[in-house]
This record gives C-alpha cells, structure tokens and sequence, in this order.
C-alpha cells in the first residue's frame, strides 16, 4: 500500500489554533491506528488544512515531510505534523 489517506471535513468551522490543531492530531491517531492494523510504516507525512471555497477568503494550504526512515510511531509522527501545521496554520481564519 503506497498511502492512507485521512480526509474529513470538519464538523463546523473551526478557527482558534488549537481546535484546529486538536482536529489534525485526531486524523493523524486514526491514520497511525491504520497504519498499525496494517503493519506498514510512514516515511512521508502531509498535513492539509483548508477554509470553504464559498469564503472571501479561501484559504487552501498543505506541507510534507519526508523522512529518511519510516516510522509508526504515534509520538515521532505527531512531532513531523506539529511541525508541519504551525509552518500552514493562518489566524482569522475559519477552516471546514
């Protein structure tokens, strides 16, 4: 398998940093559990957060990284993500 895929919507508009950011560490628990149940390894991590594309201000963003070893390791993968949303997340901002 080349990728898991976790990719929802969220319940309502969310906009304070750690909504948002308690909202990706949720999908990432759910795609490490996947990742488990599988018994595979991620090497590649890719964070997108979006605002609805009916807004003024749509907002649209992702980051990767890509390490040199895999990992499933919640704790490891939690740090590549922590990472990878504060480099995307912008304030004022209502993401779905």
């Amino acid at each position: 398998r080349q990728s898991i895929v976790i990719s929802r919507a969220f319940g309502e508009p969310l906009n304070s940093f750690a909504e948002v950011y308690q909202a990706v560490s949720n999908y990432l628990f759910t795609a490490v559990s996947k990742l488990r149940n599988e018994n595979l390894a991620a090497r590649k991590l890719t964070v997108f957060i979006s605002s609805s594309k009916f807004q003024d201000n749509y907002y649209a963003r992702g980051e990767s990284y890509k390490s040199a070893y895999p990992s499933d390791n919640l704790f490891e993968l939690q740090e590549w993500a922590s990472a990878l949303f504060r480099k995307i997340y912008q304030p004022g901002v209502d993401y779905r």
